[in-house]
């Protein structure tokens, strides 16, 4: 008898900046510049990141699409910065004692401040490499901006 193991699933549809790819062989970030609705203004190339361990392939990739797309888009003469947003609240562990359930954050943990110079390193370097303007805001920051 087969037993089938229940996979999580939020019900939602994820879709990447690199999911169109496919369709636009090229000039991919041409066709983001006709999406904006001033293209005279700055765009935010956004990213958020959870630094519960050193960084893995998908948040390396996910690191370097952002700068990638970011070079791309000033290649085609708009004003571009990346925000990564460092989420260090972000469930670490959980406990239940006398049937409540208790949460400590990363930060909470030492987990964030412990990867966090690995973290800051790959994107500095990313930033130099793909000489784009960048900023590292912390979850607190993000958000008291409403």
């Amino acid at each position: 008898m087969e037993q089938s193991t229940p996979v999580a699933y939020d019900l939602a549809s994820h879709h990447a900046l690199g999911g169109g790819s496919y369709a636009f062989k090229t000039r991919y970030p041409l066709y983001l510049k006709t999406l904006l609705s001033d293209p005279g203004q700055r765009t935010e190339v956004n990213i958020i990141i959870q630094p519960n361990s050193p960084a893995h392939v998908g948040t390396m990739c996910s690191l370097g699409l952002a700068f990638v797309l970011a070079r791309r888009l000033l290649d085609e003469g708009l004003d571009v910065s990346v925000t990564c947003d460092l989420w260090d609240r972000a469930k670490g562990e959980q406990m239940t004692i006398d049937g409540v359930v208790y949460q400590k954050s990363l930060r909470d943990k030492g987990t964030f401040q412990k990867h966090l110079p690995g973290y800051v390193q790959i994107i500095n370097e990313l930033a130099s490499r793909y000489r784009v303007y960048h900023r590292i805001r912390m979850e607190e920051e993000f958000m008291s901006n409403p």
